[in-house]
């Protein structure tokens, strides 16, 4: 796996980026991770920690938003 902002290749430890669109096209694999549940599928940016943290200083994220958008409330 790649990490999805600075393309180095990721150890056993990686963060997943949730993206804020599911229906994208998928050009590369290796930059992402998808978790199905049940009929829903979620994509989510694989990132290594350097690159989340400069992420998350540009772009803050809600992730209690996001975790209530993969448990259906």
């Amino acid at each position: 796996m790649y990490c999805w902002i600075c393309r180095d290749t990721l150890s056993d430890k990686y963060h997943l980026l949730p993206d804020i669109d599911d229906n994208i096209p998928i050009t590369n694999i290796k930059d992402y991770e998808i978790i199905i549940i049940d009929k829903f599928k979620f994509i989510y940016h694989t990132v290594c920690f350097y690159c989340l943290e400069m992420y998350l200083d540009n772009y803050p994220i809600d992730f209690k938003k996001q975790m209530k958008r993969e448990i259906g409330e």
